[in-house]
């Protein structure tokens, strides 16, 4: 059973700061509980006070600084948060937003601000270890037209960070980043597919897959997935050489979102078909389907690594359906202060995140 550990129930105040290699400042985010959370205000506060120790004829002075104030600003209403994405038991958690990168280390109970790039960055997708050491994100630079497309990087648990620019690839959007076989991979919407040996620091193009849209690259423990639209035509594609060569693993409807159980067995994914956003189950390692729900508002998926425990997100009703049989059968729930369409789930359906 499901047991969502909403906004709501996390502390009215939010320690939000920087982090470097030598400190970290703290400020406090307090929650204001009659609107969103997106208008949260950023509340005043002071700095410890400092003593110092000064030896004089053997007597020992302190001497006070006199405290110094924070200077604070209401979080403003424009921030949009992307992508949230934690490691294996989610005690360590990033999310990706217009503002820059935001970490916690208490199961998203505190927050502080990273030193990852801010001005002018739009994060696509993100991807976090199982030890959270390593943090690679997927983003386009420019203020209104994309300029460029890279790759943004941590090795320490998101103290420092490093920016991998990828050649040719302008106007171009990576839709997803994964780990298999000890290496990364990801994919652009238009079908190029990339590949890196030191965790996100170099890139080496290794396809060029046909004209199509292409998204949902997912990894198993023995092959690579990702789905290809092209002319209402809709692939689900594998591949057991490390993305060299695909081959057509199901013709499906037109889909996005696909997740896959690391044995392979359990497969899930979003086809839209006017006006419906359905969803597909198959439970025999994508031999038999079966549409197990269907909206008219787009939604999004979550789930632990088998598949088993489903969160569906209803994007524009703030609403979320939950499924604890694979995604057979779903129920209804209406999450409280649930604001910024974020929904977080570890590898055994342990620990729940809504906010």
């Amino acid at each position: 059973m499901f047991n969502l550990v909403m906004f709501k129930q996390s502390p009215k105040t939010i320690s939000i700061g920087n982090a470097n290699k030598t400190s970290i400042t703290y400020r406090v985010l307090k929650r204001n509980e009659n609107v969103s959370h997106k208008i949260g205000i950023l509340s005043g506060g002071l700095f410890p006070k400092k003593t110092e120790m000064i030896q004089h004829k053997k007597k020992i002075l302190i001497t006070e600084k006199k405290p110094k104030t924070v200077i604070t600003k209401p979080l403003l209403d424009n921030i949009n948060y992307y992508n949230i994405k934690g490691n294996r038991k989610c005690d360590i958690i990033f999310v990706t937003s217009n503002k820059g990168i935001f970490k916690s280390i208490d199961y998203g109970k505190n927050w502080l601000i990273t030193d990852a790039p801010k001005k002018h960055i739009q994060y696509n997708c993100l991807l976090v270890s199982q030890d959270g050491q390593n943090i690679i994100a997927g983003a386009n630079k420019g203020s209104f037209l994309v300029q460029d497309t890279l790759v943004v990087y941590s090795h320490d648990y998101g103290i420092t960070w490093g920016v991998s620019k990828i050649k040719d690839l302008k106007n171009n959007i990576i839709r997803k980043i994964v780990e298999y076989d000890d290496e990364l991979f990801f994919v652009t919407e238009k079908g190029l597919l990339f590949k890196s040996k030191d965790k996100g620091i170099n890139w080496k193009q290794i396809n060029s897959l046909k004209k199509g849209y292409y998204n949902s690259l997912c990894s198993t423990t023995s092959k690579l997935f990702l789905i290809k639209n092209s002319n209402d035509i809709t692939y689900l594609l594998g591949s057991r050489t490390q993305g060299i060569t695909w081959y057509n693993f199901k013709k499906i409807n037109r889909a996005y979102n696909l997740l896959i159980s690391k044995n392979q067995q359990n497969f899930i994914y979003i086809n839209y078909s006017k006006p419906n956003y359905n969803i597909y189950v198959s439970k025999s390692y994508g031999k038999v389907w079966k549409k197990t729900f269907s909206l008219k508002s787009r939604i999004y998926l979550v789930s632990d690594e088998n598949c088993k425990n489903v969160v569906c997100v209803s994007v524009k009703n703030k609403v979320l359906y939950i499924s604890n049989n694979y995604g057979m059968t779903w129920k209804k729930i209406k999450p409280q202060n649930f604001k910024n369409n974020l929904v977080l789930m570890n590898h055994d359906n342990t620990f729940q995140l809504a906010l």
